[in-house]
């Protein structure tokens, strides 16, 4: 195998393929290289998902394919000089059957890498059966909203992950994710249905993982908003889609391979509050966000000992934040301009900052964007949600709830 390559060429795509390289101790953090006519094809795997990126703009000098470590290639590729054309080569060795080296080589530079022909790099299966097309745009602006509230590790493996909703017919699609303290949601509404509802024929249903749905956002982070992902599955006869199912995700010439967790997520539209809260007001998105980091200054902060933040108020319209340091006299506190929007009065309750400051960051920064907090008692989740200027897009709704912390 022989190519000749730019690092404009193989750079968009390498990084997501290194970013995907497995840390599971039975893979090798390898990517296998294929040539063939005029397109090298790069296939990095962690055993549960596999990201193939078809390539333009390279000369395949001989055909062949090979297997190298996947980090030392990033890190040659990306201190390549820019537009510079470099050759990828096997040169003869002596030593170990299906063992080759291969040299990476410009001017008086050369870098010599250890690979293999990669026979047994572990593949993906080729899934054709079209399930779906989704604007990129769109799930783009769902996945900001939501990512954030995925568990990490948790032993209710069914939260590692996002849940996705898209219509069958292509008209509306549903996020959310959520670790038992706090749920993210977003929708893009669906013409003249109810939003609340869940129609479960009307749906293909995805439970991604939550290194899948990281994936899957940096791949679409350089895309144009009108373009179509694709999502495949394997068997044509099976009605739906279950957990421990593989799909496939296409845009462009990048096509994401991954496995869906085989379990099923909770209720969450049952979670959603539907009678009217005690207290709700609208603040400045970005006062509000500058004034928790303020007094987070001091805070101690553990995965065991989340840093707290108290929410106070009387009937003004002022709101108060207080955050201390544990076990002793130190602390900050702050005060910003609210609006009641209903119930005000006393008003006393407490939050991880940290969540609060996630739902708050995924709200895109503009200049007067005005956030609602709604509080339904100190038992209950409090939501809040982006109410001026409207959404982007104007079909978008989208919320956090929260659950406070006991006093």
């Amino acid at each position: 195998m022989k190519i000749d390559f730019t690092k404009e060429a193989l750079m968009p795509f390498l990084g997501h393929n290194n970013e995907v390289s497995s840390t599971h101790q039975n893979f090798t953090k390898q990517i296998h290289l294929q040539a063939s006519g005029s397109e090298l094809v790069m296939t990095t795997t962690d055993g549960t998902m596999w990201l193939r990126s078809c390539v333009d703009g390279i000369t395949v000098q001989e055909q062949g394919s090979v297997s190298l470590v996947v980090q030392d290639l990033f890190k040659i590729v990306r201190g390549l000089p820019s537009e510079k054309v470099v050759s990828l080569g096997q040169i003869p060795t002596e030593g170990e059957a299906g063992g080759l080296t291969m040299r990476i080589q410009y001017d008086s530079v050369e870098y010599d890498l250890n690979g293999d022909t990669g026979e047994t790099f572990p593949g993906a299966k080729e899934l054709k059966v079209p399930v779906c097309s989704v604007n990129v745009g769109e799930l783009r602006t769902l996945l900001k909203h939501t990512y954030y509230a995925m568990a990490q590790k948790d032993v209710r493996h069914y939260l590692n992950g996002m849940k996705l909703e898209i219509a069958k017919d292509g008209d509306g699609i549903v996020a959310v994710a959520m670790d038992g303290h706090r749920m993210a949601f977003a929708e893009i509404a669906r013409e003249g249905e109810d939003d609340d509802s869940d129609q479960q024929d009307l749906h293909w249903h995805f439970l991604l993982p939550s290194k899948s749905i990281q994936t899957l956002m940096n791949l679409l982070e350089g895309e144009d908003d009108e373009a179509v992902l694709e999502i495949f599955r394997e068997d044509e006869n099976v009605k739906d889609i279950s957990g421990g199912d593989q799909i496939s995700m296409k845009i462009g010439k990048t096509v994401l391979v991954t496995r869906l967790i085989d379990a099923d997520f909770p209720e969450f539209r049952h979670i959603i509050p539907k009678q009217d809260p005690e207290h709700s007001f609208d603040v400045d998105n970005k006062m509000l966000l500058e004034n928790i980091q303020r007094v987070a200054l001091l805070s101690n902060t553990s995965p065991d000992n989340p840093t707290s933040v108290h929410f106070m108020s009387s009937s003004s319209d002022r709101l108060r934040m207080i955050c201390n340091r544990d076990n002793t006299k130190e602390g900050a506190k702050t005060e910003l301009d609210i609006t009641w929007t209903s119930g005000p009065g006393e008003l006393r309750i407490r939050y991880n900052i940290q969540y609060i400051k996630d739902a708050l960051s995924a709200i895109p920064e503009a200049q007067d964007v005005l956030v609602r907090f709604s509080v339904f008692g100190n038992d209950l989740a409090s939501r809040l949600e982006q109410v001026a200027p409207d959404p982007s897009p104007a079909s978008l709704r989208a919320f956090c709830l929260v659950m406070p912390l006991r006093n």
